[in-house]
């Protein structure tokens, strides 16, 4: 990390015009740094306090657009979602195997 600052605001403007949901973290500026949700409309905000908000380490705050509290759908597809990641090999092979990445997705992972 470069210490550079991302323009959230724009960032939001460019997600919410793709319909791209925006994902924050937030722990290393909130309590620095101003941040407003009207302004960046992200989908969600993940933050651990013990940072800058001086809160109990462990403790963490997440907000969730209202768009998204009813809903379960996936927002990422991640590889313990992939065709055989329940199986033990998995974590010595990692997502490579011998084919190539798995790219079926197991329903209900």
């Amino acid at each position: 990390c470069d210490g550079s600052l991302v323009d959230l605001a724009a960032l939001g403007d460019f997600c919410h015009e793709k319909s791209i949901p925006l994902i924050v973290d937030v722990t290393q500026s909130l309590g620095v740094l101003p941040f407003s949700i009207a302004k960046v409309r992200p989908a969600f905000v993940a933050c651990s306090v013990h940072k800058w908000l001086l809160g109990p380490y462990g403790t963490s705050l997440l907000y969730i657009a209202p768009q998204y509290r009813h809903s379960r759908a996936r927002l990422e597809y991640h590889e313990r979602a992939l065709e055989d990641s329940e199986l033990p090999s998995w974590d010595q092979l990692g997502a490579m195997g011998p084919a190539g990445y798995p790219t079926e997705l197991v329903e209900g992972t």
